[in-house]
């Protein structure tokens, strides 16, 4: 009962047919998909980031496994509901994504708490030059994975954009954001090491 009204096959699906404002809940299980929040939509799973995995693929549409291109948004609303979600590693250096993505068009409102937000390959949260202007919560969460794939990388930041596996920053908000509220969250992973056939070694901590 409900199919196609109130329970959906994929989360994307839930959350274009939901009203605005509306909240979608997930139930258990992993979900292999990239979802736009392009709409003001609150997200939560039912058992929270233990029970309930979303992970993205390249090339997919979105630039992150979650990216949130509206305001009035939020990811997890407390440290109980919330998800583990998996970036990917895109195939072109010169496009950057994330596990969580932030577009410039949301402007404020935003929300994304107690989620396990795991880099493999890019970042594990990026909010686009100039966002957030209105307001951003980042709560709750835990930051792992690394930011290049392999045990070795590519270069270092002045190749970043022609030369594959140059590790990213873990997060990253620009520095011109406003009204950001970054709190209890554990950041951890690796966003550097060995630069292939050398003795160097890069990390990227901006």
């Amino acid at each position: 009962p409900g199919w196609g009204y109130t329970n959906f096959a994929t989360i994307q699906t839930a959350v274009d047919t939901v009203g605005s404002l509306g909240t979608v809940i997930v139930n258990d299980g992993a979900y292999n998909e990239n979802l736009d929040l392009n709409r003001p939509v609150t997200l939560v799973s039912v058992n929270g980031r233990d029970f309930t995995t979303i992970a993205g693929m390249d090339n997919m549409g979105p630039l992150g496994t979650i990216q949130i291109s509206s305001p009035d948004v939020a990811v997890g609303t407390t440290d109980s509901n919330g998800f583990t979600i998996e970036g990917y590693d895109h195939d072109s250096p010169g496009i950057e994504d994330a596990a969580v993505y932030i577009q410039i068009s949301a402007t404020g409102a935003v929300a994304v708490i107690g989620n396990d937000i795991v880099a493999d390959g890019e970042a594990a949260l990026l909010a686009e030059y100039g966002t957030p202007s209105g307001g951003i919560e980042i709560a709750f969460n835990e930051f792992s994975g690394q930011t290049y794939v392999g045990s070795t990388v590519g270069g270092n930041s002045g190749v970043q954009f022609t030369t594959p596996n140059v590790p990213r920053s873990m997060i990253y908000i620009s520095g011109g954001a406003t009204g950001v509220h970054f709190h209890d969250n554990i950041v951890g992973g690796s966003v550097g090491g060995l630069i292939d056939g050398t003795t160097d070694y890069y990390y990227n901590t901006g």
